[in-house]
């Protein structure tokens, strides 16, 4: 019981020198620049990307923005992307020989 006197205020010790360490609230833009950094220094990898079915589909020039589809060079570069997993993928209305004949 004496020492419940000495926790309280070593409680509040504590607890009042803690607010003082508010981080600064961040702007957008200083954000943005600490995003980038991260980008930057890590390596990135879309491990499933679909452009090849999406192109078959809505055939777009991926090399520059694209307008419906959600991954171009553009995108990729601004978002320091540095590799990117692509697979053949047969849609599954085609017949198994005539999904063969696509990809042969």
């Amino acid at each position: 019981m004496t020492h419940l006197p000495r926790i309280f205020i070593l409680f509040l010790v504590i607890a009042f020198s803690s607010c003082n360490n508010r981080q600064e609230e961040k702007t957008d833009k200083a954000l943005w620049k600490r995003t980038r950094e991260i980008s930057k220094a890590s390596l990135i990898l879309d491990s499933h990307n679909d452009w090849p079915a999406w192109i078959h589909y809505f055939p777009e020039d991926i090399s520059k923005r694209t307008v419906k589809g959600d991954f171009d060079y553009i995108r990729a570069k601004q978002g320091c992307l540095d590799a990117v997993v692509s697979v053949i993928w047969i849609a599954p209305e085609y017949e198994f020989a005539e999904g063969r004949m696509m990809v042969d």
